[in-house]
This record gives structure tokens, sequence and C-alpha cells, in this order.
């Protein structure tokens, strides 16, 4: 559960701060490229992820971060095209009214990021921040292909050992998912009045 919990939180948790920073950039910011930069950026979400699943291994077996964390969460730490794609919609919403009275207050871009985008964005945020979480905690093909070290399992891992090759405790089975759903539960009762609103501003249709 310790295990789950260090790969999850953290890659979560920066890599919506990333992707919130990202979705700024795209849909307030004027650079060159901008259009063909996010235009790349989705054409990555086109790629299924069995395609990298192997030249992914091979890149993290040469620089020894096989049987390690570290291929679970470092990717994740730097965001997601959907999560940039999702909050580039909502923060299109926001007007640029906002903006231009935070530049006449001496405010920088990172100003107006953190003081006006971020706390407008907290309903898409949490949305993300739920979907992000769950995908993550219920992730069972990743950890059970770098981690190969009993006591680096995963709660996923974990319970499918639980079930033996002849016989199986499902009371133990069953116990464990019991206790595995707590989080998830927590995280959606508490980020639940926020998810529908933070899809219904976001420009999409539920």
């Amino acid at each position: 559960f310790i295990n789950t919990l260090i790969i999850v939180i953290p890659p979560t948790i920066l890599g919506l701060f990333c992707s919130a920073i990202s979705a700024y950039a795209f849909a307030k910011l004027r650079f060159k490229g901008k259009n063909l930069l996010f235009g790349f950026l989705l054409l990555t979400m086109m790629i299924p992820g069995t395609i990298t699943l192997i030249p992914s291994y091979v890149i993290f077996d040469k620089i020894g971060w096989v049987d390690t964390f570290l291929p679970l969460m470092i990717p994740a730490m730097l965001g997601g095209a959907s999560c940039v794609f999702f909050l580039r919609q909502f923060y299109f919403s926001i007007p640029n009214d906002l903006m231009d009275a935070a530049k006449i207050d001496g405010l920088g871009n990172f100003g107006i990021f953190f003081s006006i985008m971020l706390p407008l964005s907290m309903p898409a945020l949490i949305a993300q921040l739920v979907l992000a979480f769950v995908s993550s905690y219920n992730a069972y093909l990743g950890p059970l292909l770098y981690l190969q070290s009993p006591e680096k399992y995963t709660l996923q891992i974990a319970l499918q050992f639980f079930k033996g090759t002849y016989t199986t405790d499902w009371a133990v089975v069953m116990a464990g998912a019991t206790v595995s759903l707590i989080p998830t539960l927590a995280l959606y009762l508490f980020g639940q009045k926020y998810f529908i609103e933070g899809i219904a501003t976001s420009g999409m249709k539920l």
C-alpha cells in the first residue's frame, strides 16, 4: 500500500502542475509555433501505449531503472497530453480581461498563472486529479513489467499474488480488494462536487 502511494501521489501532483502550466501557455500565451506544437501533442494521444511498451522497457533497462519506482514515476511527472487538452479548453473559458487587468497591476505570466488561473481552475484541476489518481492507482501492467522484487510490489500486484496456483483464500482477496478501494472512494467523495463542474465548464459535453 505504501509502495502504491509513493508511486502514485508525487507523479499525480507534479504531472498535474506540468499539464496545467502547459495548458495555460497553449491557451493564453502567444509564441511562434504554438499551433504546430499543440498539434504534435495531440498526435501523441493517437499512439497506443502498447507500441511504446518495448522501446520504453529497453531504454529504462539501459539506464538501470528496471526494478525501481522511477519508470513508473518520472514519465508521469511530466504531465499528460489528454490533461493538457482538457485544461486548455477550460482556460479558454476564462476572460482575457482578467489577464489584461493583472498585467496593468504589474503581474507577469507566472504571476497571472499562480494568482488567477490556478484558483479559477480548481474544479477542472480536481477533476483531473481524480482521474489521474484512479488511473495510476489501478495500474497493473506497468508495475508488473518494471517491478521484480516482491518488497516493491504495488497493491494491485499484491492482490493478484494473493490468488494461489491451486487454492485461493477468497476471503483474504476480497478483504484486500475492499481495503484497496478506500483511497479512491475517499478521493471521489471529496472531489465529486467539483468533478461535474470541472468537466461542464471546460467546453466538453457530457
